[in-house]
């Protein structure tokens, strides 16, 4: 499957196609996957990844925790650690339910904003935690976006969950 990365290059940027000090590179050139089936809308699918100052169970812990969601969001969050849950986030704009569970390691939720129209088929974030020292890497993998809704990967989930999350955690590390 395609994918788009975005990677944190420095302390709070992110960068299309970086370059780290040794030439490397450090992020994907955006690739898209698109799926059609009959009646459906186009969809397609990206990935982001992000390193936050805290150990992946704190991330788990608070990403499924009403008050925690919406302390390292700064936004009303409605939030379950059980399986088949519903959720909401940033004041229901967005909705879903919890898919897949696994505490400290992974989230896979059903996804949807009220930007969706009535016919879309829900989109799916899959997140899976994976330590790096005392710190957490995040990859997110948004898949079944509906074609035109391009804000969450260009910059909607930099903006709004991890740039807000490297300052929550930034904080409770101090």
């Amino acid at each position: 499957m395609p994918i788009h990365k975005l990677e944190r290059v420095g302390r709070l940027s992110y960068a299309w196609n970086a370059v780290d000090r040794l030439g490397r590179k450090r992020c994907d050139r955006r690739t898209r996957s698109g799926r059609e089936s009959k009646g459906a809308a186009m969809s397609y699918d990206f990935e982001l990844v992000c390193e936050l100052p805290a150990s992946p169970r704190a991330v788990y812990e608070a990403w499924l925790s009403s008050a925690g969601h919406s302390a390292m969001t700064g936004s009303k969050a409605k939030a379950s650690k059980k399986a088949g849950a519903a959720y909401s986030a940033w004041d229901g704009y967005i909705v879903g339910r919890n898919l897949e569970l696994d505490p400290g390691r992974r989230i896979v939720q059903s996804w949807r904003t009220s930007e969706f129209a009535a016919d879309d088929p829900d989109s799916t974030v899959a997140i899976d935690l994976t330590p790096i020292g005392a710190r957490t890497r995040l990859t997110l993998r948004h898949t079944g976006v509906p074609n035109g809704q391009t804000s969450y990967e260009n910059g909607g989930w930099r903006e709004f969950y991890f740039e807000p999350m490297q300052a929550y955690f930034t904080r409770r590390a101090t």
